[in-house]
């Protein structure tokens, strides 16, 4: 992460960052740099992204407008604007964006009560983002990619060369075997449901547990919308479920019955059951493609054993061997 905000790009927002002090915080796996900007009484008020390089002008400037769509919402942070009236800055060949910093912290274990007020939140975004065309569901095809994947880029990894630490090359391997067995049943799972058209809109598809904020009892924030793209609903309540670790029943019904009394949106029990499970085998697919393939090694170790050993944890509990 650069050791400062750029006074050129701070300047572009002049004077409304003017006074504030700012702290690097993590910008997760994406390869985004945040800081928090405090006000003097060190209350937070702005969240300042600097953009993977890959993001384009274009795609954060659509991500806006369907940010914009849903500024109504009290949890939805609102994008700053710079002194001349732009909703970003360009600087060192990357794309910067000021947002309103949101209340709250994530619950790791939510209740019944939690997870019913997460998923109504969720209905709200939904409610609110017009339907785009009618199509197949572009997170089963790209599953279905991603088992293809498996299949051509991973089928020569079952031992894989060092990544240079013991941890996480025993984890790799394990990775790699459940994986395995697991790869035609996913793609069993997905099959039915690649020719089924469905309304699709813009979702967030990366709806983590820590991007749910509770504050005072209630949804604070709802932040990270880095991922937009058009899909169906069903991919945002099967990412917040399976992040979240919810498998019995009970939790998840409520948390669906919730989230229709929201929105009459068709949004099938089973698909969203179906998208999850095969989701947390296609996320640990991605992993060990970036990890054996592309040789992308993070330099938060501790972070990507967390994040890869949750999902075969995961996958041991629901997938069959």
């Amino acid at each position: 992460m650069p050791a400062f905000i750029p006074d050129a790009v701070l300047a572009r927002y002049s004077p409304a960052l003017a006074g504030l002090r700012w702290a690097s915080v993590s910008g997760g796996f994406s390869g985004a740099d945040v800081w928090r900007g405090d006000d003097p009484a060190a209350v937070p008020v702005f969240a300042m992204k600097a953009w993977p390089a890959k993001v384009t002008r274009t795609q954060l400037k659509t991500i806006h407008v369907w940010m914009g769509q849903v500024a109504h919402l009290a949890f939805v942070p609102t994008v700053l604007r710079t002194a001349d009236g732009d909703d970003l800055v360009s600087h060192s060949e990357r794309i910067w964006d000021v947002t309103r910093w949101m209340p709250g912290v994530p619950v790791a274990n939510p209740s019944v009560a939690e997870l019913e007020m997460a998923f109504v939140a969720v209905a709200s975004l939904h409610r609110a983002w017009p339907v785009e065309r009618i199509d197949v569901c572009p997170g089963v095809l790209n599953r279905l990619g991603l088992v293809n994947d498996f299949r051509t880029r991973l089928a020569g990894e079952s031992n894989p060369r060092s990544l240079g630490s013991e941890p996480l090359d025993l984890l790799v391997r394990r990775a790699w075997s459940v994986i395995a067995s697991r790869v035609e049943w996913a793609e069993q799972l997905l099959q039915p449901w690649k020719t089924v058209s469905f309304p699709l809109q813009p979702c967030i598809r990366d709806l983590r547990a820590d991007h749910v904020l509770f504050s005072q009892g209630k949804i604070g924030g709802i932040v990270d919308y880095g991922a937009m793209l058009i899909d169906h609903p069903a991919v945002d309540l099967a990412r917040l479920l399976g992040d979240l670790g919810i498998t019995t029943e009970v939790p998840v019904s409520a948390a669906l019955r919730a989230y229709r009394n929201v929105t009459s949106l068709h949004v099938p029990n089973n698909f969203v059951r179906i998208l999850e499970q095969t989701g947390a085998v296609c996320s640990a697919v991605n992993w060990l493609i970036r990890l054996l393939v592309e040789r992308q090694i993070h330099a938060d170790e501790r972070a990507v054993l967390s994040r890869l050993s949750g999902l075969v944890d995961r996958i041991e509990r629901f997938a069959p061997k």
